[in-house]
């Protein structure tokens, strides 16, 4: 419509013309008359046409700021729409993942109680296995002991009934000594 500036530049010729047209007041009675000055109408007209402009001017701008804050409203409201539809496939997603999971950690308890027992056979198998390696070693070491003692009884006897068969008079035997 009409902006300040544009007011101003018609304020001291052609606004008077226009404030009566707007008004509905005959225009060239109005000019006749002398101007908005000296006629009381005249200043009501004025200050019904400033009122008019600033109205006006203000319901301009008024919508200005709405229509942004109806565009901004909007906008939000897409963005959090589509933010409440991914969160909700996302939940979904999620719900499905969490049952997933469940059941393999079940799975690993399951797996877990088994390996535990198998442990613990394992240590009775190894304790077991231990006792009988000492129980060998320590029948192992009474044997060779006693073969040893064979062994070295043997070597004497052998050494003893080396010179028996030679006949030999004037040697004493092992045997008899």
């Amino acid at each position: 419509f009409f902006t300040i500036r544009t007011m101003t530049l018609m304020w001291p010729t052609g606004f008077m013309t226009f404030a009566a047209l707007l008004v509905g007041t005959d225009v060239q009675a109005f000019l006749a008359r002398g101007g908005e000055n000296d006629h009381p109408p005249g200043k009501v007209v004025q200050l019904l046409v400033k009122m008019k402009m600033r109205v006006v001017f203000e319901g301009r701008q008024e919508q200005k700021t709405f229509d942004r804050h109806q565009c901004w409203c909007e906008k939000t409201l897409e963005r959090k729409a589509k933010d409440i539809a991914d969160a909700k496939d996302n939940t979904d997603r999620l719900q499905t993942l969490i049952k997933k999971l469940n059941g393999e950690i079940t799975a690993r308890d399951a797996e877990i109680k088994q390996l535990e027992k198998d442990i613990a056979s394992n240590k009775a198998a190894t304790k077991e296995a231990y006792e009988i390696r000492e129980q060998e070693r320590f029948d192992y070491n009474s044997e060779r002991a006693e073969n040893e003692q064979c062994i070295g009884a043997l070597e004497s006897a052998i050494t003893v009934l080396t010179g028996a068969g030679s006949g030999e008079k004037g040697k004493k035997t092992g045997l008899l000594e």
